[in-house]
This record gives C-alpha cells, sequence and structure tokens, in this order.
C-alpha cells in the first residue's frame, strides 16, 4: 500500500540575519514612499477641488444665490413633548394625563 505524502523539500536558512532584515526594511521603505506619494496626491487633489468650490461659490454669488448665510436652527426651540403628554388612545386627541379639559 503506497501513502499519498507530500515530497519533503529540505530546509534552506536565509543566507544572513542581515539580508532578512534588509529585506524587511526594504519593504518599510517602499512602504514609506508609497504613502508620501499618495499624500501628495492626495493634497493636490484636494487644492485642486477647493478651488473649484470656491469658483463655483463665487459663480453662485454673482448670480444671486449664496451672498447669505442660512440662519442656523436652534434645537433647545424646539421643546420636547413630554412622555405623559403623548397620546394613547389611538390618536382621538385625549391627551393621557395632565392635560387641558380634564377636571
Amino acid at each position: 500500500m503506497v501513502e499519498n505524502q507530500s515530497p519533503k523539500i529540505a530546509f534552506h536558512p536565509a543566507p544572513s540575519v542581515g539580508h532578512e532584515l534588509g529585506v524587511m526594511f526594504g519593504f518599510m521603505a517602499v512602504f514609506v514612499v508609497a504613502m508620501a506619494v499618495y499624500l501628495a496626491f492626495f493634497k493636490a487633489n484636494n487644492r485642486r477641488s477647493e478651488a473649484r468650490e470656491i469658483a463655483r461659490r463665487e459663480e453662485l454669488a454673482q448670480k444671486g444665490f449664496g451672498g447669505e448665510k442660512a440662519p442656523v436652527r436652534d434645537d433647545d426651540a424646539i421643546a420636547p413633548v413630554p412622555y405623559n403628554k403623548i397620546s394613547t388612545d389611538g390618536g382621538q386627541g385625549e391627551l393621557v394625563s395632565g392635560g387641558a379639559g380634564r377636571g
């Protein structure tokens, strides 16, 4: 009976620890350079996009849009409905407790 075994591959150690460290730091340097190139392209694209946005806003201002800022909505002006004021009678309009008209 023949067993299904994978062929044995002899172990070949690295030529030296210095070689392994060189490969490792070489890859790290490639990644740092790639990150720097990406950052340069990213910043250039952001500058170009910002210039287009400024030109777009100026064009809209010349057409009469966006000359004034919209008023900021005050979230505190809208008071939340207290839980005891929420209708639980199926929307018939009667308040549960503390409502007007209860005697």
